[in-house]
């Protein structure tokens, strides 16, 4: 959705699911028709990537000593 590059994990279910798809269309209508929810999940994905930053951050850190 964010990027070109391949993914670089995959997920199994330990149970069975529904599985949802947003791809860059349905992202784009997303913001014209709501973009509040837009927003949220636009902060919602950079608050995971800063706080996924953070950790690796401080994990190089750790292992740089």
């Amino acid at each position: 959705l964010f990027g070109t590059a391949p993914r670089t994990a995959d997920i199994i279910a330990s149970t069975a699911g529904e599985v949802l798809v947003l791809d860059r269309t349905a992202f784009g209508e997303l913001k014209d028709q709501h973009p509040a929810t837009y927003t949220a999940l636009l902060l919602a994905v950079g608050g995971s990537l800063s706080e996924r930053l953070r950790r690796a951050n401080s994990e190089i850190r750790a292992l740089s000593r």
